[in-house]
């Protein structure tokens, strides 16, 4: 009797053993899932709060870009709009001042010309042959004001100013860039070559100041014509 209730004592305790085992077990599983889930939450929400720091990221760069654009857009000066035709100006070096040594381009700009701004007496002579104009009557007091009719250029003196003095270069190229900004098609008539022995590169560098577009058409210089005319070679 005594052996059978050892023996029963004994399945009894295994079979309590073996059931705190089960329960152990079970409470270890809910606990590894609980972990497993308090993990992956953890992820995501890194995740979340990582894809969220990047979107910030980028728009705080996408903002700055853009102000920085708007502040270079602000600050770079756009294109200069004159209020007025800039126009244009040809120097034509006019050579020893006969016409037949004009080149081609130079009577062809003479003949459109709508003001032609002199260097020299001579020049109104040499643009009224290149038009076909009549030469003045001599002895007339009008006879040399440069007066060219309503067919001709007006004449604008170049080398002397109101005050009958000579003008300086930068005299000169101030007159050169008031004509051209009426927009009209400009002749400045130089003796010679423009560029040789002459107030050209200040004018055209005053033209360039002024936002004035020009061209160099160049002449026979009188250190060339002159030999050339007395028959030294």
């Amino acid at each position: 009797m005594s052996t059978r209730k050892t023996k029963g004592a004994v399945a009894t305790g295994r079979a309590k053993r073996a059931s705190g085992d089960r329960r152990s077990d079970t409470a270890t599983k809910k606990t590894a899932k609980k972990t497993a889930r308090t993990t992956q939450t953890t992820t995501s929400k890194k995740a979340t709060v990582s894809k969220t720091a990047t979107k910030t990221a980028a728009s705080t760069r996408s903002t700055a870009t853009a102000t920085k654009t708007s502040a270079v857009a602000a600050t770079k000066p756009g294109p200069v709009t004159p209020s007025t035709p800039a126009g244009h100006v040809s120097f034509v070096g006019s050579g020893p001042g006969d016409p037949d040594l004009l080149t081609v381009r130079a009577v062809e700009l003479i003949r459109n010309a709508e003001v032609v701004v002199t260097e020299v007496p001579g020049h109104v002579q040499l643009v009224r042959r290149v038009l076909g104009l009549p030469q003045p009557t001599p002895g007339l007091e009008d006879a040399d004001n440069g007066d060219l009719g309503p067919t001709g250029p007006e004449i604008v003196d170049g080398g002397f100013g109101q005050d009958g003095q000579p003008l300086t270069h930068a005299g000169r190229a101030k007159v050169v860039v008031k004509q051209a900004k009426s927009g009209k098609r400009v002749i400045r008539l130089m003796a010679g070559d423009p560029f040789v022995y002459a107030s050209g590169p200040e004018e055209a560098q005053a033209c360039v100041k002024a936002g004035v577009w020009f061209e160099i058409v160049p002449g026979v210089p009188p250190a060339t014509a002159v030999p050339a005319y007395a028959g030294i070679r």
